[in-house]
């Protein structure tokens, strides 16, 4: 049983209280419900503005990069939007632009249905100009479908448009000089043609007037040239008569220079045995000195008191003669010795010939016995004294060569070897002549101390090189004349090599010589000149 309510208390205000709750409640609950969908709507709404914006962005950058093409074609865009336009992101948009501007370019030049060509409506203005205008002749820009756009195109539209106006004004300028020069040719014409009308008429008088001219001239030659036969005619008689007179006159005088000839050449013949003969007997190295002495021997190695502060080098040679050359002279150690020419000459007995193999020092050379012909009567010894006709302490003196120079008799010249030779002794070949090239190599001048001559080629009385031998003969005569002529003392080579300690074999025979000299020889059929003189040494 229910409890009674205590002291009459009323329940109406837990009632209103509790549905005051329970309307709160569902009010709130409506309101949430309410603001999330406006919530999902405006989601909605900005979803669907950001794919705008998106797609708005697309088209504004492919437009930017429209733009960017237009410039490249134009020729007016810098580096940096070229690099931009590579970078492209619109390829597809950008690059159908590309075509559709290159297509309207070609059909704005050739020509097409409802585009007029802008090419033909120009020619109108030329009359008689012919145009056959490609696009590509224009402007060239080629992208290939699908392919990466490169470089732009090498010259914009711009510059084609400047371009083509300049060469329009150029020509327009040409054009004009042209006319004028055209006018001024017709003026000159007009005053040629009058002038060849006057001239064509001068000459038409002056050739009806012609024939009576000529005629008259031609009387008066005649007239001349009657009397100038008559002249001749009586000189040619005369001359007859003095050449009758003077043939026997003429004839006796060629005898007498033909006996007054033979007799010079006779005499020229004597004169170059006397020459001959003296120069044999002549010794050309009369003041010869001694340069130094050999200090040490050990068998057939020799120390000399010769070294760097000579200016000696390995290969250089010397004479050796007794220890007291230099008190008695080198004269006492001459002799006559025949040459096998039925001729003798002077020569200087030697106790034999070293050569430098190593210098040691300022004053000491250590050298080799090359030769030493009696070593037993005339050895080699401590003390005795050293010659060079070619050297002098601290310096060399210099040669020239000509002639054929065998000097180990084998019927071969030896002219370069000698060189060769005398250049590591340090004696300085200033020339030598070539017998091929009949020239002298390298210069004579003052400064040249000897020339040395070498082997002449010689022939018998059948001999069918004879005219071979005289002709190079001569040539060397020539040579030998124009050395002569420097100043330079000729030495032979039989003399001078003994003298400087180079090995030389002495006992060559005139047939080895002519051997040597068969690569020279050319055969010279009789009656012809001789050969042509050498060419002078130049200063």
């Amino acid at each position: 049983m229910a409890k009674a309510n205590p002291a009459g208390e009323s329940k109406a205000p837990i009632v209103v209280a509790l549905v005051f709750f329970v309307l709160t409640t569902l009010g709130l609950a409506v309101m949430v419900y309410m603001n999330q969908e406006q919530i999902a709507a405006a989601r909605d709404l900005s979803k669907a503005d950001t794919v705008k914006a998106t797609e708005a962005g697309k088209l504004r950058r492919a437009d930017q990069e429209r733009v960017l093409l237009y410039r490249e074609m134009l020729g007016v865009n810098s580096q940096e939007e070229s690099s931009q336009l590579k970078g492209m992101t619109n390829k597809k948009e950008v690059q159908d632009e590309h075509k559709k501007v290159m297509q309207e370019l070609r059909d704005r030049i050739a020509g097409a249905p409802n585009t007029p060509s802008i090419v033909a409506d120009a020619a109108r203005e030329i009359p008689g100009t012919k145009f056959d205008v490609k696009q590509e002749d224009v402007f060239t820009w080629d992208w290939p479908d699908g392919a990466e756009l490169k470089d732009g195109p090498k010259k914009g539209l711009f510059a084609v448009v400047v371009t083509a106006y300049a060469k329009q004004l150029l020509a327009s300028q040409k054009q004009s000089t042209a006319e004028k020069n055209a006018a001024a040719a017709a003026d000159s014409y007009q005053k040629l043609n009058a002038e060849y009308t006057a001239a064509v008429q001068n000459l038409r008088d002056v050739a009806k007037a012609f024939p009576a001219e000529v005629a008259k001239e031609k009387q008066i030659e005649k007239t001349r040239i009657d009397a100038e036969v008559v002249k001749f005619d009586a000189a040619t008689i005369k001359f007859q008569t003095d050449l009758k007179d003077k043939e026997g006159a003429f004839n006796n005088l060629t005898v007498l220079t033909e006996q007054q000839a033979e007799a010079i050449k006779s005499a020229k013949n004597r004169l170059l045995r006397m020459e001959e003969t003296a120069e044999s007997r002549v010794d050309p190295f009369a003041f010869e000195k001694s340069h130094g002495s050999i200090t040490k021997k050990s068998d057939r190695t020799v120390y000399i008191n010769l070294g760097s502060a000579d200016k000696v080098r390995p290969g250089l040679t010397f004479t050796v003669q007794p220890s007291d050359t230099p008190q008695r002279g080198i004269d006492t150690r001459k002799y006559e010795r025949a040459t096998g020419t039925n001729t003798k000459e002077i020569a200087v007995r030697t106790k034999g010939s070293i050569e430098v193999t190593e210098v040691l020092g300022p004053n000491l050379s250590q050298a080799r016995i090359t030769s030493e012909p009696d070593a037993i009567r005339e050895a080699i010894l401590v003390g005795d004294t050293l010659y060079n006709a070619a050297w002098r302490r601290g310096a060399a003196d210099r040669v020239a060569l000509f002639g054929v120079f065998d000097v180990d008799a084998d019927g071969t010249d030896d002219l370069k070897t000698v060189v060769k030779d005398l250049t590591k002794m340090g004696i300085v070949v200033d020339a030598y002549y070539d017998i091929e090239q009949k020239k002298w190599v390298g210069t004579i001048s003052n400064l040249t101390t000897y020339v040395v001559e070498g082997y002449y080629p010689s022939s018998g009385p059948a001999d069918a090189l004879a005219g071979a031998k005289s002709a190079v003969g001569k040539q060397l005569d020539d040579a030998k004349r124009l050395a002569q002529e420097k100043g330079v003392k000729v030495v032979k080579a039989r003399e001078f090599f003994p003298r400087i300690g180079y090995k030389l074999r002495l006992d060559i025979t005139p047939d080895i010589v002519n051997r040597s000299y068969n690569r020279y020889l050319q055969v010279t059929p009789a009656g012809d000149a001789p050969a042509a003189p050498a060419e002078a040494p130049k200063n």
